[in-house]
């Protein structure tokens, strides 16, 4: 008896947890997809190279005025 109620728990969980994952991954893709209009489709590397460009940019120049 105890053993067919693990089972019949076990699908309702698994029934229960399916959607979740699936709005979960819904509302994930809906938020890259207005991060990509925010920042008009560049890539995370595209902002971490630009950053890393301008750190040696402010770094040159700095250099340059001691």
């Amino acid at each position: 008896m105890n053993h067919r109620l693990l089972v019949v728990f076990s699908i309702l969980g698994i029934l229960v947890g399916i959607p979740q994952f699936v709005l979960a991954g819904e509302i994930a893709k809906e938020q890259v997809s207005e991060w990509k209009l925010e920042t008009h489709g560049w890539s995370i590397l595209d902002h971490i190279a630009a950053a890393y460009s301008e750190q040696e940019e402010v770094q040159s120049l700095e250099s340059r005025v001691q």
